[in-house]
């Protein structure tokens, strides 16, 4: 007796399975066996009661013939199935998800890829491949690539050696200098110093003697209305089309006639300006214009002493100017 059927898997993929074909059970009710001989067709595997060999993968008929001491033979049968177990799809990693700074701030910084980490338990990797919004990107396992300022979210599709596929998403996120979000020209907060906050090479110069006073958040600046001023380097191009300018302001109530508190002259024009202000008629309304012939007046009253946050936005496509007062649209 050859140990019955048996059904392996050929665990390593490597064509073949080690079996052991056991024919212990095998006896003579009136002598003793002197020989056992294990055969597929006509090949001799070997000799003994018990044999282990590498069969390929397939089906395997085995014969066990033993003789006994009186020269009497019997044969038996095992059927020996060596599988190849299903294939296991490949384990997903494009990588830690990165943050980057757009050091040099032409829109554009450079990230390599790394998908490296993608494994195949039960073979190999045989292509990559990288997509943003199913643009491929590239085709190998750790790819340089391009990114502009933004999030930009990258899926790696492997493929092992049967066919399998795996995915895995990266974020890649680009910021500017200290973290300025995309079309944000500037930022200060007159908390303390007249810095810009985004490091945009923007940082304002304090002409005349505005006081340093306590501000809605942190500290604010308080101008004369004669000579005081926070000088800005030119950020405004003529060409843009569009922009907006937001401040918060606090009216003192000794104050008279136009208080403009923002008044920016375009790059590659000075005789065109820009200008935010406030004006005291019957009561304090805020008013816009600029030399494109854009204009815009709100005629909601500002109470005095207190904060308000204006907001003005210009479109130079349009023609048109809208003024906002607390994040209400108001001219």
């Amino acid at each position: 007796m050859p140990g019955g059927n048996q059904t392996l898997k050929d665990t390593d993929m490597g064509g073949d399975e080690s079996a052991t074909l056991d024919g212990t059970l095998s006896f003579d009710p009136d002598g003793t066996l002197v020989s056992y001989e294990w055969f597929e067709g006509a090949t001799l595997f070997g000799i003994g009661p018990t044999l282990t060999l590498p069969l390929s993968v397939g089906v395997h008929t085995i014969n066990l013939v033993v003789t006994d001491d009186e020269g009497a033979t019997d044969t038996d049968t095992a059927v020996i199935t060596i599988n190849v177990p299903p294939n296991q799809d490949p384990v997903a990693d494009a990588g830690a998800d990165q943050t980057v700074v757009d050091s040099d701030e032409d829109g554009i910084e450079t990230v390599v890829l790394d998908g490296t980490g993608f494994s195949d338990p039960d073979g190999s990797i045989q292509g990559y491949e990288w997509t943003e919004n199913a643009v491929v990107l590239g085709t190998t396992a750790a790819l340089p690539s391009d990114f502009s300022v933004g999030s930009h979210v990258v899926t790696l599709t492997a493929t092992d050696n049967e066919g399998a596929t795996a995915s895995d998403d990266v974020v890649i996120t680009v910021s500017l200098p200290r973290g300025l979000p995309p079309g944000l020209v500037g930022n200060w907060s007159f908390d303390g110093d007249v810095l810009e906050q985004s490091d945009s090479r923007h940082d304002g110069t304090i002409v005349g003697g505005p006081a340093s006073v306590t501000g809605v958040s942190g500290q604010a600046r308080e101008f004369d209305g004669v000579d005081d001023a926070v000088s800005l380097p030119p950020m405004l191009n003529v060409t843009s089309t569009e922009f907006t300018v937001s401040a918060w302001i606090n009216l003192n109530p000794a104050g008279v006639g136009k208080r403009t508190f923002f008044h920016a002259s375009i790059i590659d024009n000075k005789d065109e300006s820009i200008r935010f202000s406030v004006n005291k008629t019957i009561a304090e309304r805020l008013t816009s214009g600029n030399d494109f012939g854009l204009n815009s007046v709100c005629r909601t009253g500002l109470g005095l002493d207190e904060w308000h946050m204006a907001t003005l936005t210009l479109n130079q496509s349009t023609d048109t100017a809208k003024i906002y007062l607390d994040g209400v649209e108001v001219a």
